[in-house]
C-alpha cells in the first residue's frame, strides 16, 4: 500500500522573496541590541538561531535567554516594518498560493521546515497571505543547525496528523 507524502516547505526563496527586508531587519536588530554593525552574514542554509550565534561570537558576548529574547523582539518589530515598506519589493513567489491551495484541497499534509524562527515565519506567512496552509513546522529557533529540523518536523507531523511519517515519505 502506498502511503501519502508529507510536504515540508521552506519560506525564503521557495514561497516568498522578501526583497532583502528580512536581512535588513536582522542587521537593524544587531545595531539596536549590540550598538554596532555585526559580521557579514551568509544566509544560505542558515537558521536565525545559527546567525545569532555568529553575532554573539563576533561581539564576544555570552548569550542569555534575556539577550536572545531582546534581539528577536527587535528583529520581529523591524521585520514587520520592513515587509510593509514597498521599497523592498518583497513578494509571494508566482504560483505559491495556487499550489498551496490545491495541495490543501487534495488533503496533502503540509508543514514548514525553515531557518526562520517560528515567530518570524508567522510574520512572513501572514504578511504574504499564506498563513492558513501550515498547521505545524520546524523552525530556526528549535535548533541552530538546520540538519536537526527534519527529524523534528517528522515528530510534529506525527502529532498533528495522528500518524507517523518515514523520512523517505517527506518531500522538502
Amino acid at each position: 500500500m502506498k502511503r501519502e507524502r508529507l510536504l515540508l516547505f521552506d519560506l525564503d526563496g521557495t514561497l516568498v522573496d522578501t526583497g532583502g527586508a528580512g536581512l535588513a531587519a536582522f542587521n537593524e536588530a544587531i545595531r539596536l541590541v549590540f550598538g554596532a554593525d555585526g559580521p557579514e552574514l551568509d544566509l544560505a542554509g542558515a537558521t536565525d538561531g545559527g546567525l545569532l550565534e555568529k553575532v554573539y561570537e563576533h561581539f564576544a558576548y555570552e548569550p542569555t535567554e534575556k539577550s536572545t529574547a531582546l534581539f528577536f523582539e527587535n528583529y520581529l518589530e523591524r521585520l514587520e516594518y520592513n515587509l510593509a515598506d514597498p521599497c523592498y519589493g518583497g513578494r509571494l513567489l508566482e504560483g505559491g498560493k495556487t499550489i498551496l491551495r490545491e495541495l490543501m484541497e487534495l488533503g496533502i499534509p503540509m508543514g514548514l521546515l525553515t531557518g526562520n524562527t517560528a515567530a518570524g515565519a508567522e510574520v512572513k506567512v501572514r504578511h504574504y497571505g499564506i498563513d492558513g496552509y501550515f498547521s505545524f513546522g520546524a523552525y530556526g529557533d528549535d535548533h541552530a543547525n538546520r540538519n536537526f529540523l527534519g527529524p523534528l518536523a517528522l515528530k510534529r507531523a506525527e502529532k498533528t496528523f495522528s500518524r507517523s511519517f518515514e523520512p523517505e515519505e517527506a518531500v522538502i
